[in-house]
């Protein structure tokens, strides 16, 4: 019995050995200290300082309720319901099912998508961050950090 108490221990540790939830408050302290650093051109225009911070922490904790070790394979479902109208052409859209369209997989802390940021050695990608997506999903938050921001600041 004490035999098996040890393997489940082992095998629950070595479970979460790639990532941990990083808490609100950490997240924040490096987020606001990355943005500090950003020279003036790389800043992003649309949203600043605090704001910026304060979207980026909610998205996280929508995202992937801050664990650093959050994978995610998220599927877009299209039903066509009956017409009785022309009102009702357009398909309803349920977002985040598990059926049709592939939108790749998220990772990490801020799900940053293989299809764009990192490479999983399968997907193609322009991996603009120049990270293997593994490196998205340990315990070290400075890379998804430096990642969102270079995308961040690529699209404003």
């Amino acid at each position: 019995m004490r035999t098996l108490a040890v393997f489940v221990l082992v095998v629950l540790g070595v479970s979460r050995a790639e990532g941990r939830i990083v808490s609100k408050c950490e997240l924040r302290n490096q987020l606001v200290k990355a943005v500090g650093n950003l020279t003036v051109w790389a800043k992003p225009k649309v949203l600043t300082g605090n704001n910026l911070v304060a979207k980026f922490v909610c998205h996280a904790e929508r995202a992937s309720n801050f664990d650093t070790g959050k994978v995610n394979e998220p599927k877009m479902n299209f039903q066509v319901r009956k017409r009785h109208s022309i009102k009702d052409l357009a398909p309803t859209r349920v977002p985040w099912s598990s059926q049709n369209s592939d939108f790749g997989t998220l990772y990490g802390v801020f799900q940053l998508s293989n299809r764009l940021v990192c490479s999983d050695g399968m997907t193609p990608s322009p991996t603009i961050c120049g990270l293997h997506c593994s490196e998205l999903v340990d315990d070290d938050i400075r890379d998804d950090i430096r990642c969102l921001l270079k995308v961040f600041s690529g699209l404003s």
